[in-house]
């Protein structure tokens, strides 16, 4: 039976320390990972250092027609028929909101969405590429197309 001598043992457990070793920082890599994706997004609305602005009020016109703001901040009343043929019109409830994590002023939104007043059920939504007291710059996505239109406030109309 042949001897076992300190250099043949580290010859034996050269190869397995490495592959430990491996494992190990395998481990380490695979648990921070899975740690990083657990962090809590901080994916809220830019929150400017500027006063709140008045809700919309009146009449703010486009190429596709209307929206009669109510000045209450959440009523409308539609009158738009939209590039795909999709008509809005009636009364109903609108938000300017960040993404879908909620409403938020309309001068941070990222989306408009429209809403039957007596469901609720979100009728339309645009996405805000810009959005003041005066203008409400618009984008609506329908059939693989991108409509991007102005609504701007018009004094004086009923």
């Amino acid at each position: 039976m042949p001897q076992r001598t300190p250099e043949s043992r580290r010859e034996k457990t050269r190869g397995t320390l490495p592959a430990a070793l491996r494992r190990c920082l395998l481990l380490l890599l695979l648990l921070s990972s899975l740690s990083a994706a657990c962090v809590r997004s901080n994916d809220a609305p830019p929150s400017p250092d500027t006063e709140e602005p008045p809700a919309h009020s009146g009449c703010y016109v486009s190429e596709y027609g209307n929206f009669r703001f109510h000045g209450d901040g959440s009523h409308l009343t539609a009158a738009l028929l939209l590039p795909d043929g999709h008509e809005l019109s009636g009364d109903m409830y609108y938000r300017f909101q960040w993404e879908h994590h909620g409403v938020c002023r309309y001068d941070v939104a990222s989306l408009l969405v429209l809403a039957e007043e007596n469901s609720g059920d979100t009728l339309c939504e645009f996405q805000v590429l810009s959005a003041s007291e005066e203008c409400i710059s618009l984008c609506y996505f329908a059939d693989d197309a991108q409509y991007e239109f102005t609504l701007k406030k018009q004094e004086g109309i009923a």
